[in-house]
């Protein structure tokens, strides 16, 4: 496969014309101009163009880029002959996605020519051609780092600023706003302040409420050094941005970085517990609608409401509430029940269901010879009736399959409850409590006295009343 300017059509295989602009903001023209010198010569009827405009390849993995999934679809039905491209990063920016679409290439055996005027010419060798995809590669990871970088330098946007817009002169500067200024001040004084993961947490829902922002967006203001009017390099060099007014100083930052660093694993624990929810999802007892989930406070967790009712009920109350419901529950689980209809009931229901499916296989596969055996073009309608015969075999054989899947789950979850019910509750809820939950509990309901549970398995329970276990 040589790079040449003269390029032949073979047969039936057109010649691929492929474009990319990673924005909306740049243009087709300089690959267009480029490629079509080496298009002049081939009919205008040979070429298929295939455009993806604003598709960024480090974003979008190539799967998600419509004209080069097309386009690589018609190399793989062997309609293309040759791929006219300005340079190997147009195609990935990602080394195995490269490796891919080489691959292809070379299994179909297609020319690729790229018209940039310093890339090297397409090779043979997927050695040589993985080398120029690595550079690609690195050259995309620079192109992130360096819009990175002016994000951090130039934002659009940020709390507590006022960006005023470059002129000829002079470049953006950011405006301290005085309403957050001394907001923002004293959030990074007082967190610097803070001895104790709850100092933490009061002072990050103190200023929730005026900063209008989460837990999570608080934190990331504290450790934006554009607050103090400067950028830190990856080697954690802090370099003065000459266009930003701090609203504090670089000491003050530095201290409130070391005290993030010391409470790193308190913050994220509290973070995580305010947005932890329940395995399984309660209802109102009122509407029977699926209540709303309520993040909680930073170190506090959440909680669920019914918007019309006045129906709610917290998270550890409720997790409180399920273990104590699954303790009754699982003192009055049967062993000598499960076994019995496990093995008269179930088994016996799956193997009529097998035995099914093995009976509509032999049918099919009886079909499929005889079609084949006697198939004639002159006798379409006959051949009709018969695919179509065999499509509603396949039809009514995956039904079957799929019942056999899920007949052979729910038995393996009765398994485990025969299992479990002969062991120690407190041990077992300590380690299995989420497969216990979706196992054994159907549906919660919260009533504003109770809470109603209905469970799976009843006819597994020994005497008593245990449909609602509450």
């Amino acid at each position: 496969m040589k790079q040449s300017n003269a390029m032949q059509i073979t047969g039936y295989k057109k010649v691929a014309h492929y474009l990319r602009t990673s924005s909306s903001g740049q243009e087709l023209k300089l690959q267009r101009g480029t490629n079509e010198k080496y298009l002049k010569d081939v009919p205008e009827d040979n070429v298929i163009e295939f455009v993806d405009f604003d598709v960024s390849a480090t974003k979008l993995c190539m799967d998600e880029r419509p004209a080069l999934s097309r386009m690589l679809k018609l190399i793989q039905e062997g309609g293309v002959s040759t791929v006219v491209v300005y340079e190997r990063d147009r195609l990935a920016r990602d080394v195995y996605e490269y490796i891919r679409i080489v691959t292809t290439i070379h299994h179909h055996n297609v020319d690729v020519v790229f018209t940039a005027s310093e890339a090297p010419p397409f090779s043979n060798d997927l050695l040589m051609e993985v080398w120029y995809g690595l550079s690609a590669q690195f050259e995309g990871q620079r192109i992130r780092t360096r819009l990175a970088d002016a994000r951090k330098r130039n934002p659009s946007s940020l709390i507590g600023y006022n960006k005023v817009k470059a002129t000829k002169s002079s470049s953006a500067k950011y405006i301290a706003k005085k309403e957050y200024k001394e907001k923002i001040y004293q959030l990074f004084f007082s967190f610097s302040e803070a001895n104790t993961k709850e100092d933490i947490y009061n002072i990050i829902k103190e200023h929730k409420s005026f900063l209008k922002r989460t837990d999570t967006r608080i934190i990331e203001i504290l450790q934006n050094p554009f607050f103090c009017g400067h950028t830190v390099t990856s080697s954690g060099i802090y370099e003065v941005l000459e266009n930003v007014e701090p609203m504090v100083t670089v000491e003050l930052f530095k201290k409130v970085q070391n005290k993030i660093e010391q409470f790193d694993r308190e913050i994220n624990k509290g973070m995580v517990l305010s947005q932890q929810q329940s395995v399984i999802k309660p209802y109102c007892g009122i509407c029977d609608k699926e209540l709303k989930f309520n993040k909680g406070v930073i170190g506090a967790p959440g909680h669920y409401t019914c918007s019309k009712h006045k129906v709610s009920i917290g998270l550890f109350e409720l997790m409180n509430d399920i273990k104590e419901s699954l303790g009754i529950v699982f003192q009055r689980i049967s062993s000598s029940k499960i076994k019995k209809i496990t093995v008269n009931k179930t088994n016996k229901h799956l193997a009529e269901l097998k035995k099914c499916s093995k009976q509509i296989q032999a049918e099919i596969e009886e079909l499929c010879l005889d079609f084949v055996l006697d198939y004639t073009p002159q006798e379409l309608s006959s051949s009709e009736k018969n695919i179509k015969e065999i499509n509603d075999l396949r039809d009514n054989l995956n039904q079957i399959v799929n019942k056999i899947n899920l007949i052979e789950e729910r038995l393996s979850d009765i398994r485990f409850v025969q299992e479990i019910s002969q062991l120690d509750f407190n041990e077992v809820i300590e380690m299995e409590f989420n497969t216990l939950v979706e196992i054994l509990i159907s549906k919660i309901n919260v009533h504003p006295e109770y809470i109603q549970f209905d469970y799976y398995f009843n006819e597994y329970l020994k005497e008593g009343d245990v449909e609602n276990a509450s």
